[in-house]
């Protein structure tokens, strides 16, 4: 499914599988509802936003694409923004679960599943080069995935409330990151660390629980 300048329709109930691009794919679109979807064995993603607002991902399965979702806003003067994920079950797809990047903002991660991202450097959500502010909150399982959230050249980002844990590396990654709060967390038995920051500065973290690493 492909929407191209294209706003307020809702996708539900549906079954989209074996696409050789991706899943579904929102061009400059906006107020867009996808709910209740299995969303699975495409050869891309499976979700792209690329310079799309407003839009709600909730209540999906979606799992065996090359990434779960993907939110990215590269167009010049357009940014991707208000978008939230929530209740979704997000596993086992090739690379990542959830990925932000470009000048993608005020988007809300929540109340989701999201494990078995293990390929090589997999993460169950990716942050990348993102400066504008983008909450990871209360999701209730980030589990068994090489890194749990992965934040690379990022600002502004907020990871609250999360429980992360058993991953195959590292529980949260900061790389090259600035003004990350990360508050709250239950980070445990992830295998190499709870968090790790490299050449990242003037970040927050207070009130986790990290333990059994």
């Amino acid at each position: 499914i492909q929407f191209s300048l294209a706003n307020r329709s809702h996708i539900w109930n549906n079954t989209i599988r074996n696409s050789t691009l991706h899943g579904i794919s929102m061009s400059t679109a906006g107020s867009v509802n996808i709910t209740n979807n299995t969303i699975k064995d495409n050869r891309g993603f499976g979700i792209f936003f690329t310079s799309a607002q407003n839009s709600t991902v909730a209540n999906n399965t979606i799992y065996n694409n090359s990434y779960g979702i993907v939110i990215s806003a590269k167009e010049p003067g357009i940014i991707g923004y208000n978008h939230s994920i929530f209740s979704n079950n997000i596993y086992s797809n090739s690379r990542i679960g959830i990925k932000i990047n470009g000048s993608s903002g005020s988007n809300r991660i929540y109340y989701n599943k999201i494990y078995n991202h293990t390929r090589n450097e997999a993460a169950g959500i990716l942050f990348d080069n993102t400066t504008l502010v983008n909450l990871v909150y209360d999701n209730e399982l980030i589990t068994n995935n090489t890194y749990g959230i992965y934040i690379n050249m990022t600002n502004n980002t907020n990871i609250t409330n999360n429980n992360i844990t058993t991953n195959t590396g590292t529980g949260i990654y900061l790389n090259f990151s600035q003004n990350i709060n990360i508050t709250l967390n239950n980070i445990t038995s992830n295998y190499i660390n709870g968090i790790f920051l490299a050449n990242s500065t003037n970040n927050n973290i207070t009130g986790n629980t990290i333990t059994n690493h």
